[in-house]
């Protein structure tokens, strides 16, 4: 029997929780936890943010722990080694997405907390291939924000390939933009961190960051108010409400343009760039 916290309705408490996992399979390892980070993608489970939870919901993606038992089939990893676990914990293992590493778009991709009890328990359980061995030189505390808010930003560095000689700016410097400073700050890349204001200014420097950019400039700093800024988003709403409205606009009437503005000479007649754009002709004509 695992011992576990989880939400048993949508926005509810985390309770205490019990299930049987069953048993072991040929290719899964089983973890007893001794760490495991908050992500906003477990408050967005306990929540039903994003409408497929299903309930009870034991949250936790961000995963340490030590192996406590493996399947039949598994020798990657041994009983005793530390390892992590993160956002999935499963696949198919024989789609072509699976034969290129790219499990998380594997059609039968399990996530750790989706249908699944995660890591806020212990023990939660994973297939081996994603029971990742953690360095002895890694504080565990450390390594669990990495399991997932870690590989969100580490993965685009990587198949964009950034290099030492390079500018980057990161934007946001919050629980996934700190870590983002402090890998290109690693790569050896000029780092530009860019806030809502200049609070994290000196924290953001000790991370790596060589510039920084607020929104407000330090001298205005003593005059702010946490979360003034937001004061305009009902404005900025109604901007992209009258986007909205005129973009519908513009393609009825081009669809449905009145008949004395319809073409009708040949087309060799027609100025070459309505030809090729009948729609920036109509526009010219309003």
């Amino acid at each position: 029997m695992v011992n576990a916290y989880a939400a048993l309705s949508a926005k509810g408490r985390l309770e205490p929780f019990q299930y049987e996992p069953g048993p072991l399979g040929r290719h899964e390892v089983e973890v007893k936890p001794t760490h495991c980070g908050i992500c906003h993608s477990d408050i967005a489970m306990i929540d039903d943010e994003w409408g497929f939870s299903t309930y009870p919901v034991v949250p936790g993606h961000e995963v340490i722990g030590h192996v406590t038992a493996v399947g039949p089939q598994v020798d990657t990893v041994q009983v005793g080694q530390r390892v992590g676990v993160g956002w999935q914990c499963g696949s198919c293992g024989r789609c072509e997405w699976c034969g290129r590493g790219l499990e998380s778009l594997c059609a039968q991709n399990q996530p750790t907390i989706v249908h699944h009890h995660g890591g806020w328990a212990d023990s939660v359980r994973t297939q081996a291939k994603f029971a990742t061995p953690i360095p002895d030189g890694l504080d565990s505390a450390d390594a669990a924000p990495l399991m997932c808010a870690g590989t969100t930003v580490f993965t685009p560095m990587v198949r964009y390939g950034v290099k030492p000689w390079m500018k980057a700016a990161v934007v946001g410097i919050g629980g996934l933009g700190h870590l983002a400073v402090q890998y290109l700050a690693a790569f050896g890349c000029e780092v530009t961190a860019i806030s809502s204001s200049h609070d994290k200014d000196e924290a953001t420097r000790r991370l790596g960051a060589t510039e920084l950019q607020g929104r407000l400039r330090p001298r205005e700093q003593k005059d702010h108010q946490p979360g003034e800024h937001r004061q305009d988003r009902p404005r900025r709403r109604d901007l992209a409400a009258r986007r909205r409205r005129l973009h519908i606009q513009i393609r009825y009437r081009l669809q449905h343009p009145p008949a004395h503005r319809r073409f009708q000479a040949h087309p060799q007649k027609q100025p070459e760039h309505c030809a090729a754009q009948p729609e920036r002709c109509l526009l010219d004509q309003e």
